[in-house]
């Protein structure tokens, strides 16, 4: 829902608060064989597939035996679902109850490698709901970049969990494929940090004094007002900016929706839109989506269980 301390001002860097969806779903299929081979992949970029191939070598030498993995289904790269992250963890996890490793929770978030700035992600995969991310402990001379380039120095802790409300729903939207990755991404970091001081306090604000009791409380309107004050400042208000002229468009006509909350994950252009399921928030959101030429992923509601595994 949005990077906090990206200033420096306190004693924890990154930050945040995230919450976990039933879909779209990551499946793999994983079974014992003597080699190791991936299929299902064909549709990935090159970075993820490079980091799957590496990550089912590491595991390989580890559990000293091969298997097949075919990705049955993954959500789109690039567009705010962390979809890296859930490739690599649910690998790893598949692997892992395969071949009877017992790796510990850590040890598996350290194998992903994954974790470097949002631990939201890593933290989410193992237990769902709503989680507060610790960050990281406040480095001298650091210098502010994605996930996707920062290794991990400790894992973030989890500093509380809610559970997402099951009165609530969340209306999925694409708006656009325009997308930030790779070298635009760590970019767009070196351009944008650190922020003011100022605009990271306001940020705190409207995440823990806002955002956290309207989950507590399943305060939608809180929630409305707490995520339209989000993207006007901070970090988030900067990711918000970078949008093409049709994502911030729709962002703004989603957020004149009555009783709906909008927010945009990450660097987007992924657009969530939390409503009470007792209103006619999902045909809002359809016919919205009809009429901008938007596309429309469903709606799901929130999932407060971390990951399965379903015996072949």
């Amino acid at each position: 829902m949005g990077l906090v301390d990206l200033a420096g001002v306190s004693a924890r860097s990154f930050c945040g608060i995230g919450f976990s969806l039933s879909g779209p779903p990551t499946i793999w299929r994983v079974e014992d064989a003597s080699t190791v081979s991936l299929t299902g992949v064909s549709h990935l970029d090159k970075f993820a597939f490079d980091e799957i191939n590496k990550t089912a070598k590491n595991l390989a030498d580890r559990a000293k035996g091969g298997f097949s993995a075919h990705l049955e289904c993954s959500p789109p790269q690039h567009v705010g679902f962390g979809t890296k992250t859930s490739l690599l963890l649910s690998l790893i996890t598949a692997v892992d109850r395969l071949k009877r490793m017992n790796l510990t929770n850590d040890q598996i978030k350290k194998l992903s490698g994954r974790g470097g700035a949002s631990g939201v992600g890593v933290s989410l995969f193992f237990t769902g709901g709503v989680i507060w991310d610790g960050g990281h402990a406040k480095q001298p001379g650091l210098r502010f970049s994605p996930s996707s380039v920062s290794a991990p120095v400790e894992t973030p802790p989890v500093l509380a969990r809610w559970l997402f409300p099951e009165s609530w729903l969340v209306g999925l939207i694409i708006p656009d494929e325009t997308t930030f990755h790779g070298v635009q991404e760590v970019s767009f970091f070196q351009e944008k940090t650190p922020i003011p001081d100022e605009q990271a306090l306001l940020t705190m604000s409207s995440l823990y004094h806002g955002v956290v009791p309207a989950f507590a409380t399943a305060d939608i309107q809180l929630m409305k007002l707490s995520l339209d004050e989000i993207h006007t400042v901070g970090f988030k208000c900067e990711e918000l900016r970078a949008q093409s002229n049709r994502t911030k468009d729709a962002f703004r006509k989603l957020q004149a929706l009555p009783s709906i909350a909008v927010g945009m994950s990450s660097l987007g252009p992924l657009i969530y839109c939390i409503f009470h399921r007792d209103t006619n928030g999902e045909r809002l959101l359809e016919e919205t989506s009809n009429k901008l030429g938007l596309s429309y992923l469903g709606t799901f509601p929130g999932c407060n269980v971390g990951f399965g595994v379903t015996p072949l």
